[in-house]
């Protein structure tokens, strides 16, 4: 139970965060910040993950409900022993000291599993990360740069009119500068100086202070790649990577690629959210590439790691015994994406 509940809180969580994604983008939309196009794509990508998501935490539910089933016939079980416990009291089969004692340690296990049971009905019943008690942030809407505009005005000492990039007044020859101002101000006021002042443009930080607008996102178009690769490796883990066989029986069910092995969980998770936060985050072109090729060839390593060691053997006779499901072939994909998307991101540095 434990496994599924924390799946199900990590399906949640992320349907929460997609979501705040979905609504920040309508808001975008309606502010004008975005083009009608890059709303469409946008939205489009975001409703394929929640469609997905929603199809996991279907498939727990589902999971849940069989251990649910099993419960409660142990429950039935439990109540019919303690019936039996009762009846041969009654009938003096068993002394009072006997009596107490069995129906102590069956009135117990009936607890833990009525319990049990009152767990998983609420992890079934619940439609959000709150109902399972995890608390998830919601992204905040990143906020526009203000406008840097510069108005002409008249020069400070004889009112004469300026021109908007004029150092100094023709009429009178008062040196003059102009001061940039956010478009919400109100105009600048030209100061008398000697010399028009200069404003150094600060470089940019090695990762941006806030969050990155759309158009950000959008450019270059070589981040949306890398962010599919992260996207669809961070899932891919959670997908049923191998199933049993009709030799083996199908009823045994399938294992995705975290319940498999932890090996494959962990590079799965973390080279999946590296790639993502960098490729967010990071604005230096070459480094982003750099840790794209880095997290895909991890990923890849860990993967023939498995293999080569025997935890998933891929020879012919074990290929009789179980078959290969999506979540193996999209992990290899995804991290191929991000060892490809590299090197044409680092070109942007170029």
């Amino acid at each position: 139970m434990d496994k599924d509940t924390k799946r199900l809180a990590q399906f949640f969580t992320t349907k929460e965060e997609v979501d705040g994604f979905l609504s920040n983008m309508e808001k975008l939309k309606a502010e004008g910040s975005v083009t009608e196009e890059q709303y469409t794509k946008f939205k489009q990508e975001y409703q394929q993950r929640l469609n997905t998501i929603a199809s996991e935490i279907a498939q727990v539910k589902s999971n849940i409900k069989k251990e649910l089933e099993t419960v409660q016939r142990d429950i039935e079980t439990y109540r019919w022993e303690l019936g039996k416990v009762e009846t041969k009291y009654k009938v003096g089969e068993l002394s009072l000291d006997k009596y107490h004692s069995a129906e102590r340690d069956l009135r117990a296990r009936l607890d833990e599993l009525e319990t049990t049971a009152a767990e998983l009905t609420r992890l079934i019943e619940a439609n959000s990360s709150a109902d399972i008690g995890v608390a998830v942030k919601r992204p905040a809407a990143a906020a526009a740069p203000p406008a840097i505009t510069t108005e002409p005005l008249s020069c400070p000492k004889c009112g004469a009119r300026l021109r908007p990039t004029a150092s100094f007044c023709n009429k009178c020859g008062t040196p003059v500068t102009y001061q940039e101002v956010p478009s919400s101000g109100r105009s600048a006021t030209p100061t008398k100086k000697g010399k028009p002042s200069k404003t150094k443009t600060p470089r940019p930080p090695f990762f941006t202070t806030a969050m990155p607008s759309v158009q950000n996102l959008l450019t270059p178009r070589t981040k949306l790649v890398a962010l599919s690769g992260g996207v669809l490796l961070l899932i891919s883990v959670f997908l049923p990577w191998i199933a049993p066989s009709e030799l083996m029986g199908k009823g045994l069910g399938s294992a995705s690629g975290i319940g498999y092995s932890a090996i494959i969980g962990a590079s799965g998770i973390v080279c999946g959210l590296v790639a993502l936060t960098t490729t967010i985050f990071l604005s230096v072109p070459k480094a982003r590439g750099i840790m794209q090729i880095v997290m895909g060839s991890v990923a890849l390593v860990a993967l023939l790691a498995i293999v080569l060691t025997g935890v998933l053997p891929l020879n012919e006779y074990t290929l009789t015994l179980i078959v290969i499901r999506e979540g193996l072939y999209l992990y290899g994909i995804s991290a191929l994406i991000l060892i490809i998307a590299g090197p044409i991101e680092m070109r942007q540095s170029g």
